[in-house]
C-alpha cells in the first residue's frame, strides 16, 4: 500500500498491479488512493490507444479489479480497432467463462482459432473449455495439437501426458516426458509427472530417480 503513494510512476504502477486481485478486500481509504493510481494509468493507456496494447492493459486493470463490464467494453472497442490482435479473444474468453458464459467464452475462442489456428497456447485454452464441459477426448486432442505446435513448452507437455496417462496410454506419456527432458533439459514440472506417473505405476526406483534429480537440480 505505501508503494502507491511512491514518486516514481512504475513503481506506482507495479503497486497497483500487485494490489488489483485484493481490491475488494481494501477499505474505503485503500481503495480511494488505489483509484487514483489506476486512473493515472488508465488516462496513459488511453493516451497509447492507438496501440492494440492500451486497449488491452486498460481491460486487464478492469477486469482484475471486478468491473467486467468496462472490461468487456474496452475489450470490444479494441476489436473493433484491431480485430487481428489475439490477445483480445483471450481474455474475451476468460471474462465470459469467470461469468458461466461457456458458449460466449467458446465463440471467441473459436474466433481467436480462426485467424491464428498454429498459435499454441489457443488450443490449449480451448483445451481447458472442453475439460469444463466434459469432453475429455476433445480436451486431449487439443493438448496434442499444442504440442505439436510448441514442443519446447513444459506446460503443454506436462498436460498432454498426465491427459494420456488418465485415458490409460501410460506408456506414452511417460516417453512423452522423457524426451521433454533429452531434447529440452531438465523441467521442474515435466520431473514432477514422472514422478507422480511412476508413483502410480508403482515403479519406485524410476520414482526416485527423477525424486533425486529434481533435488540435485531445483533443490527440493
Amino acid at each position: 500500500m505505501p508503494l502507491l503513494d511512491d514518486p516514481v510512476l512504475s513503481v506506482r504502477t507495479e503497486a497497483m498491479n500487485t494490489l488489483a486481485p485484493l481490491y475488494t478486500q481494501l477499505d474505503e481509504n485503500k481503495r480511494q488512493k488505489f483509484d487514483a493510481v489506476m486512473n493515472e494509468y488508465l488516462a496513459i493507456q488511453k493516451y497509447i490507444s492507438d496501440r492494440p496494447e492500451g486497449y488491452l492493459n486498460q481491460g486487464i486493470i478492469l477486469a482484475s479489479t471486478g468491473r467486467v463490464a468496462k472490461a468487456e467494453q474496452i475489450y470490444l472497442l479494441g476489436l473493433k480497432r484491431f480485430p487481428k490482435f489475439i490477445a483480445y479473444y483471450g481474455n474475451l474468453a476468460d471474462l465470459y467463462r469467470e461469468q458461466n458464459l461457456e458458449t460466449k467464452s467458446k465463440e471467441y475462442l473459436d474466433k481467436a482459432l480462426s485467424i491464428q489456428s498454429g498459435n499454441g497456447s489457443l488450443h490449449y485454452a480451448i483445451r481447458l473449455w472442453y475439460i469444463r464441459n466434459h469432453n475429455e477426448a476433445a480436451g486431449i486432442n487439443e493438448l496434442k495439437k499444442a504440442v505439436q505446435l510448441d514442443p519446447s513448452d513444459a506446460s503443454f507437455v506436462y498436460g498432454y501426458a498426465i491427459g494420456l496417462a488418465s485415458t490409460h496410454e501410460t506408456e506414452k506419456a511417460i516417453q512423452l516426458l522423457e524426451d521433454f527432458v533429452m531434447k529440452q533439459g531438465n523441467d521442474p514440472l515435466i520431473l514432477h509427472g514422472l514422478i507422480s506417473i511412476f508413483h502410480d505405476q508403482q515403479q519406485n526406483d524410476k520414482a526416485k530417480y527423477y525424486v533425486n534429480l529434481r533435488k540435485n537440480v531445483f533443490g527440493y
